[in-house]
């Protein structure tokens, strides 16, 4: 095939490249816009009524017609190579978002019920995914979630050649019945919609192995990971959505992301605040050099920031700085606020320490919040090291969200640290324009005898 060219789209370049399929970026000159074409294997069409079934799958697809599904524009054939050109998404894929971390309760929610809506709509009509994963889920400039490649699945497992050497699907994703021979229905989508929520409020898989077969039996056999983290209250949600048994699933998509937002709904509620908490409003001072030696861990964590130490993807136009808190007898704080910043943006003032001594055991990071006209939000985070380079990520952004203006208020992350824990990285973050207060930081963690003891005195 003519790489410069496809049928009358211009070709620009490769967008991705896949097992089953190769993705260009092009210039459509009738309608003057780039598009995606979407290239699929040459040799499909020595399938015996390949072409037949592609047209009918594609005509399908083009008139789902739903705001979360990426549209079909045209499809077609040349030099004995099929292809299907859709809308060009300019956001990346749900992929390319979670590489830099999960995913608040609150946005999570958002993507499961915009996607879930897609889904059912779709099912109605008789059609199933069968190979949904975060790559395919495509976001647009506005980084709302498309799904991608609906009956690209089907058209590639009713090829005889295929069926016989390939189970279709991508493994970390599969449902137990994709595993076998078993005739697949709605509900292996919802599986693949469990394992991706999985991840989206984690930060990893819930099964994971070295080989496919490992794998394999991973699906079919474990139980569903507990989450042991102010996220658990997620637990009975993924323990439907990955039942083993599908009678025992969610039925739909959309029941799946009804319980999840009603989840969110509740546990973002505004909640009493606690009579034991002292709230003081938060008062600009003038920046005051008070010396790091003298403001213990907070001195730490803005020594360590202007030592040039950022974390990827942090802006660094944040602005950090040492300040006498306003009440007498209550030291100093970090003051940090970025005016220029957008919503998307965020920084982050952090501390790095080895924590190969505290695997296994119950940690807690705490410390005191104050906060005024945040655009998005802030909070405490903390992020785990593995071995093998696994990294969890915690924080208070779901639970107890901070946002807007609040007076001091105390937060803390608690979790049990897994058995290959090997770092601990802990601070504030700020999403948006605001400005944040953060004081008052704790590490401790649970001994022997129930007590809540301070890290530096760790036997």
């Amino acid at each position: 095939m003519d790489l410069s060219r496809i049928g009358r789209y211009e070709i620009k370049n490769l967008l991705g490249k896949g097992g089953m399929a190769s993705v260009y970026r092009a210039f459509d000159p009738m309608f003057e816009r780039d598009v995606a074409v979407k290239v699929l294997p040459r040799d499909l069409l020595h399938e015996h009524d390949f072409y037949e079934r592609f047209r009918r799958e594609a005509k399908l697809i083009a008139g789902l017609e739903s705001q979360a599904i990426v549209p079909v524009y045209d499809f077609g054939e040349q030099d004995d190579q099929p292809y299907i050109v859709m809308r060009l998404m300019a956001g990346g894929s749900l992929a390319n978002r979670l590489e830099r971390g999960p995913f608040s309760f609150s946005r999570a929610s958002a993507v499961l019920t915009r996607l879930a809506a897609a889904l059912d709509r779709a099912h109605a009509r008789g059609i199933i995914h069968r190979d949904l994963k975060p790559a395919n889920f495509l976001l647009d400039e506005d980084s709302d979630p498309y799904i991608a490649d609906f009956g690209i699945a089907k058209l590639l497992t009713a090829s005889n050649t295929h069926q016989r050497t390939v189970i279709m699907g991508t493994p970390a994703y599969m449902s137990p019945e994709q595993w076998g021979d078993e005739p697949l229905d709605r509900r292996c989508d919802v599986y693949a919609l469990g394992v991706i929520l999985f991840e989206m409020v984690t930060g990893q898989l819930p099964y994971q192995a070295s080989s496919a077969p490992a794998l394999m039996n991973k699906h079919l056999n474990s139980p569903v990971p507990r989450i042991h983290t102010l996220r658990s209250s997620i637990q009975p949600v993924l323990d439907r959505a990955l039942a083993k048994n599908r009678d025992e699933r969610y039925p739909t998509a959309g029941e799946l992301a009804h319980d999840l937002a009603e989840i969110v709904r509740k546990e973002t509620a505004p909640a009493p605040r606690a009579p034991h908490v002292v709230v003081w409003p938060p008062i600009i001072a003038k920046p005051t050099d008070l010396g790091f030696e003298r403001s213990g861990l907070m001195g730490q964590l803005v020594g360590w920031f202007n030592g040039a130490f950022y974390v990827a993807g942090v802006s660094t136009t944040y602005q950090f700085q040492l300040l006498p808190r306003a009440e007498e007898g209550h030291g100093t704080c970090v003051f940090m606020h970025n005016p220029a910043a957008e919503d998307k943006d965020f920084g982050s003032l952090m501390q790095r320490c080895p924590a190969e001594h505290l695997a296994g055991r119950r940690f807690r990071f705490e410390g005191e919040l104050a906060t005024q006209d945040v655009t998005q939000w802030a909070g405490l985070w903390l992020r785990v090291e593995s071995g093998d380079k696994k990294t969890l990520f915690f924080d208070n952004m779901c639970d107890r969200p901070v946002r807007g203006s609040t007076g001091w208020q105390r937060y803390a992350i608690e979790t049990d640290l897994p058995e290959d824990t090997k770092w601990l990285n802990y601070g504030v973050v700020l999403s948006g324009q605001g400005f944040l207060w953060a004081d008052n930081f704790r590490l401790t963690f649970l001994d022997e005898n129930g007590n809540w003891r301070d890290l530096d005195q760790f036997a």
